[in-house]
């Protein structure tokens, strides 16, 4: 058994086995997580059929048995695969608070072939693969496709043990672009890349749609989703889910989320597990259409069911795995503070990309603990929530209010265009126009450019507003919640070379609108010192 990632909010925990991971291997790392009265759904659909528009049910048939060709059912000239999911938004639907978009598939080249060599199949492969698998089409019900470009999760390049099926998969957030409606919506995704034609093993490509929106006719609950990549084979994989807060109820309603590619619906073997505290044991998952020792099984599923809203609305979907489903009753209590998943095979293998756990919370909970005032955060390195007051020690700064407890250090995933004023910035002060002495501009933009840039794993590159910097983890929260409670949006990076933690509030890909902005936040006594780092420049 090798633990993946033990995902959570306990301080210097969340990936317990790094050294147990294969080098092609991705750690599972948080895309978002939140305190939400609502609720939340999952569609999606693959990109490879035997027909470009036909749905594809035979289900006894092996995946690289079927000469693949893109789903194609959009009429326009300038895709090469697209197909929709629906779903319904109920009524009382308030704001959509996260929407992730995830795509993927098994891509060794453009196409291929297979031909008969002696007693075994031989294939060749046709064609380079296309660099840009980040780039794909999103069209919300009848309007026109929006181009995004998305963050590369794994991708294997053709090179490594994975150069055979070279999977790759990806995330964008798509939030903005999927705005509140009601009733019913549907997606279209265009130009998600694989091969077509015939792979040994069998060719996979799909993508989904992740949603979390307001309802106040639901119940609160917590919602968290990961990527990373990780191939499942010979060992289990578990996936610990850590810091729940079900309701204090005998049992607490939960679902569980993935995405899968390269299941097969021949190949028996594989299967899903959840840990029962209660029973000290870990109990099998199935579903009406997911059996115990073929979970995995080229399906998209909610529940029980095969969703129909889908075109083409294939029973068997060729390697592409999506599933959405309850956990069973009395899993998790209210003493449950870890999900432990489990997933193995015994003659298969496949990839995930994506999981996502659900439970349902105290009211108490969601008015008191959402995370950064119910936004979404985009977490790279999550290292804590600790309900222990933070010891007092000396800050690089002015004195700060030790009664705040500890934060997770939040490390963005895209540079803020749109700078904000800090909340006690008065109106007069933001009136300062550094560009009025364009001499002095230049110098101190010219100051910026000299000085190193920071390297910091996971940001987006930038200039950031920096505040402070600190060789402490706890010094630096509460440097951070000092500016936060003063109305500032204050994060952190960290700095490769030496692990020491920089606190910002501001960042843009603009060095003249930091440059102005600094002359406006130095204004504020204890932020006199602040100044424009560069970030992976």
């Amino acid at each position: 058994m090798k633990i993946i990632s033990k995902f959570g909010l306990i301080l210097g925990a969340f990936t317990l086995s790094a050294p147990l991971l294969a080098q092609s291997d991705k750690p599972f790392t948080a895309q978002q997580k939140m305190y939400v009265k609502g609720n939340s759904v999952l569609v999606g659909n693959t990109i490879l059929s035997k027909h470009p528009k036909s749905a594809f049910n035979e289900t006894r048939i092996l995946n690289d048995q079927v000469s693949l060709n893109f789903v194609d059912i959009d009429e326009d000239d300038s895709t090469f695969s697209s197909s929709t999911a629906s779903f319904t938004m109920p009524e009382t639907t308030g704001k959509i608070k996260y929407a992730g978009l995830y795509w993927g598939g098994l891509y060794p080249a453009q196409s291929s072939t297979r031909r008969k060599g002696g007693r075994k199949m031989k294939y060749d492969y046709l064609g380079e693969r296309d660099v840009n698998v980040q780039e794909v089409k999103l069209k919300v019900n009848e309007g026109s496709y929006q181009e995004i470009v998305g963050q590369i999760i794994y991708d294997s390049e053709a090179k490594g043990p994975f150069a055979k099926e070279s999977p790759y998969a990806c995330f964008a957030d798509v939030t903005q672009q999927v705005t509140a409606q009601r009733g019913e919506v549907s997606i279209t995704v265009a130009n998600v890349r694989a091969t077509t034609g015939y792979i040994e093993g069998g060719a996979a490509g799909g993508w989904l749609l992740y949603v979390i929106y307001e309802d106040d006719t639901d119940t609160a609950k917590y919602f968290t989703s990961y990527s990373g990549f990780e191939e499942v084979s010979k060992e289990e994989v578990d996936v610990v889910f850590e810091g729940l807060q079900p309701k204090n109820e005998s049992a607490s309603s939960s679902k569980i989320m993935m995405a899968v590619l390269e299941g097969d619906t021949r190949i028996k073997g594989d299967g899903c597990a959840i840990f029962s505290e209660e029973k000290d044991l870990f109990i099998s998952l199935a579903t009406e259409g997911r059996p115990l020792n073929n979970f995995f099984n080229s399906t998209v599923s909610v529940g029980h069911n095969i969703p129909t809203s889908r075109t083409p609305a294939s029973e068997n979907t060729l390697g592409f795995d999506l599933i959405k489903m309850n956990v069973p009753d009395s899993t998790i209590t209210a003493s449950t503070k870890d999900a432990i998943i489990r997933l193995s095979t015994k003659q298969d293998r496949f990839y995930t990309f994506f999981l996502a756990f659900e439970t349902e919370v105290e009211e108490l909970v969601l008015n008191t603990q959402n995370l950064a005032a119910e936004k979404i955060e985009q977490i790279n390195n999550p290292t804590t929530t600790v309900t222990t007051p933070i010891k007092k020690e000396e800050v690089e700064a002015d004195k700060v209010d030790y009664s705040v407890e500890k934060e997770v250090i939040v490390t963005p995933t895209e540079v803020i265009e749109a700078v904000e004023k800090p909340a006690d910035v008065k109106d007069a002060n933001y009136k300062v126009d550094a560009t009025t002495n364009q001499e002095e501009l230049t110098d101190a933009l010219h100051k910026i450019e000299e000085r190193a840039a920071i390297v910091s794993k996971g940001m987006i590159a930038g200039y950031y507003l920096v505040t402070n910097v600190f060789a402490d983890r706890n010094n630096a929260l509460n440097w951070k919640n000092k500016l936060n409670s003063e109305g500032y949006n204050a994060r952190t990076f960290i700095n490769e070379d030496n692990e020491t933690i920089y606190v910002y509030i501001e960042s843009s890909k603009k060095p003249e609108e930091m440059q102005a902005r600094k002359q406006i936040v130095r204004q504020i006594s204890h932020l006199n010192k602040t100044w424009v780092c560069r970030v992976n420049l």
